[in-house]
């Protein structure tokens, strides 16, 4: 065991309380250790013989998978589960290391040695000796981006499909009787041992790193109660085709424009920053008459349209501000809280319709298609953009995403699930060719660093930066790769540049 991870077992093993259970201690060692590890990426990679002679030779894989060697904190399923089940023996916890029945046979260069690699996974007794199943490497990028794990304590299926009459198996032995914890016993563990302060809150306890976020910041109008998986709630509320409607309408540059307008005094008033008591009644009407104006004319029926909209939002505004000039003059008491309830629900009708009247100034091409044959590129672009973007937090001062993330592998597992989340695998794959988005790594042989490339309808290709969160579009993806050093560890990007190059010269 190298030093670091010597000084990982020993913060570990410090945080434990010693009246714990034996499965508050399986959890909390589970989740402290996902939160430092990273999985080996170009271990992985060099198996595929995906990064040709920039990846790791036989020996070094050898010494990776068959010696256990672990450089810093960059584990693979066998190392990951040999250092859980060290900390979980001093623990005095049973456990049993797995092996699947499949294995990936690697052979040294001359092809005269070789070794087997299989996938490694463990089997620890809890509480009332119970059999749990815990992948710890599987569950890294989870952990890291404070998302529920999908690892502890599940199923797996001893007995697989039959191919070509052979059964199958997922790991070697006779088939154990596991139990699969819920979501709601996940929680109560993480709760009993301090990894979330409440069941009911979205923040988290004094010094404690595990928050549940949307955004990557914490939001108090979503509680673990109502949603543990807080991304899967942000996107079910900007991914899905009535969210995504709605995304585009406080989006546009006519929801920009709508609560800034000048008045007939020559004054420029924010609905943002003025309190509406304080407005005069003659702003109101103000407000109207630029809405109006802003209103394109080439097409009459949607002019007709637009007018009637701001008309409902004119009327709801002129209401609102009654009631606060009512509220204003009357004496505290019951009926001035009924009143002032009733404004804050007109304020989140008044909030719709400005969304409603903002819908129909977002561009046809930008809007969810009925169809995937319906798809254009213009509609990738956008939802590309803004929308994966925003979630990723992407090209923004703060630090994005994939800043929670350990390592090049977690990242890469990350992007691809938003983009899964977001384009879905009708439009998305990381393998197939003929997908209208796809994505690549490369190594720049040069500076030793990974790049993840993106491909939108055969026409539109990105650059992201893994350590910035700086994605930008290329005007000429071609000059941009022959410029420098790239080894493509995926096929399917560098095949399309190929493509390209050969339609360009033969021009």
């Amino acid at each position: 065991m190298n030093s670091f991870l010597e000084q990982l077992k020993k913060e570990i093993l410090s945080g434990i309380h010693p009246n714990w259970s034996k499965n508050q201690k399986l959890r909390y060692v589970y989740m402290k250790a996902g939160k430092k590890l990273t999985k080996d990426a170009i271990f992985f990679y060099s198996l595929g013989e995906k990064l040709g002679d920039a990846g790791l030779s036989y020996e070094e894989l050898k010494r990776k998978y068959v010696e256990n060697g672990v450089d810093e904190n960059e584990v693979i399923c066998k190392s990951t589960a040999l250092f859980l089940k060290d900390i979980y023996e001093e623990l005095g916890i049973e456990t049993k290391l797995m092996k699947s029945d499949t294995f990936q046979r690697i052979y040294s260069k001359n092809g005269k040695e070789y070794f087997d690699v299989y996938h490694y996974f463990l089997c620890c007794t809890g509480d009332d000796d119970k059999k749990y199943f815990l992948t710890l490497s599987s569950d890294l990028m989870n952990i890291q981006n404070n998302w529920q794990t999908e690892h502890f304590a599940n199923t797996i299926t001893h007995q697989l499909r039959e191919i070509h009459g052979k059964v199958n198996f997922a790991y070697q032995g006779d088939p154990i009787q596991e139990t699969v914890m819920s979501l709601e016993e996940l929680l109560a563990l993480d709760y009993s041992i301090g990894l979330i302060s409440s069941e009911k809150e979205t923040h988290p306890a004094a010094g404690s790193s595990f928050v549940y976020y949307e955004n990557g910041a914490a939001i108090d109008s979503i509680t673990l109660a109502s949603s543990p998986f807080v991304y899967q709630r942000a996107i079910g509320l900007m991914a899905t085709r009535k969210g995504y409607s709605k995304y585009l309408s406080v989006h546009s540059d006519f929801y920009e424009q709508i609560f800034t307008f000048p008045t007939r005094d020559g004054k420029t008033i924010s609905l943002n920053d003025t309190l509406l008591g304080d407005l005069k009644e003659a702003d109101i009407d103000d407000w109207r008459t630029e809405m109006l104006k802003k209103i394109p004319s080439q097409d009459a029926k949607k002019k007709e349209e637009a007018s009637k909209s701001v008309e409902v939002v004119f009327k709801k505004l002129k209401s609102m501000w009654n009631m606060a000039q009512d509220i204003r003059t009357m004496e505290e008491g019951e009926a001035k809280q009924k009143q002032i309830t009733r404004l804050k629900k007109g304020k989140e009708a008044f909030y719709n319709l400005l969304q409603n009247l903002s819908s129909l100034f977002v561009p046809e091409e930008y809007q969810e298609p009925h169809s995937k044959k319906d798809v254009t590129t213009s509609y990738l672009k956008n939802r590309f953009e803004t929308l994966f973007a925003d979630i990723m937090m992407l090209n923004k001062e703060e630090p994005s995403m994939l800043r929670r993330c350990n390592g090049l592998a977690e990242k890469i597992e990350l992007l691809d699930r938003v983009l899964m989340d977001v384009f879905g695998g009708e439009i998305f794959s990381k393998t197939k060719e003929t997908a209208k988005v796809t994505r690549s790594v490369a190594l720049n042989r040069e500076t030793g660093k990974y790049h993840v490339f993106f491909q939108l309808n055969n026409e539109l290709y990105y650059h992201l930066d893994l350590d910035t969160g700086q994605l930008k579009i290329l005007p000429d993806v071609v000059e941009y790769i022959s410029n420098q050093s790239f080894e493509f560890i995926s096929d399917v990007f560098h095949a399309q540049i190929l493509d390209i190059e050969d339609t360009t010269f033969t021009k």
